[in-house]
């Protein structure tokens, strides 16, 4: 993937809510300073390459994903609501990506389709839709062979790499 534009870079980073997802992530780090282990299940992001969601074609402007998925979620009605996605393709060549709603406190699981009326209930009908409250333990050993659970160290880096490589999606839904 070339290099983002540095002006769009730059805007992005002044903008409130990545000082806020930036003060989060300090927060995280501190945390991951003071531990023993540093485990990253589900794949370790980092080590995979990103790639822009939007000029895939199993997965493109995800706007009315995000919609379909925040619609059926009152506490995200009447608001305005914060996605950040960023797209990874794993070793086998597969491409996924990972959604991270700010204001739920929550990071999806996107796995894109063929499909257009498949495409539009992935995240919606996700099979990895994690709590950030509930689903992040502190290492490998509180993950315990659980299908649901991951590390802060995996989080940190999902979020990370949302806001170096991510798109951030500003969506209203009624």
């Amino acid at each position: 993937m070339g290099g983002l534009d540095p002006a769009l870079t730059r805007s992005f980073a002044t903008s409130l809510h990545t000082r806020v997802l930036l003060i989060r992530l300090a927060g995280i780090f501190s945390v991951l300073a003071t531990a023993q282990t540093v485990a990253q299940p589900i794949g370790s992001p980092p080590a995979y390459p990103v790639f822009d969601t939007r000029s895939d074609s199993r997965f493109g402007d995800a706007k009315i994903v995000i919609q379909t998925y925040l619609s059926a979620r009152s506490v995200a009605k009447r608001k305005k609501n914060h996605v950040c996605i960023v797209g990874y393709t794993l070793g086998d060549g597969t491409r996924q990506a990972w959604a991270h709603w700010q204001e739920g406190g929550r990071i999806i699981l996107w796995e894109g389709s063929n499909d257009t009326e498949g495409r539009k209930d992935g995240l919606r009908h996700s099979r990895r839709d994690l709590d950030l409250d509930k689903d992040v333990v502190a290492d490998d050993s509180a993950v315990d062979g659980s299908s649901y659970r991951v590390t802060r160290a995996w989080v940190s880096s999902v979020l990370f790499d949302c806001v170096r490589f991510g798109h951030l999606y500003k969506v209203k839904v009624r």
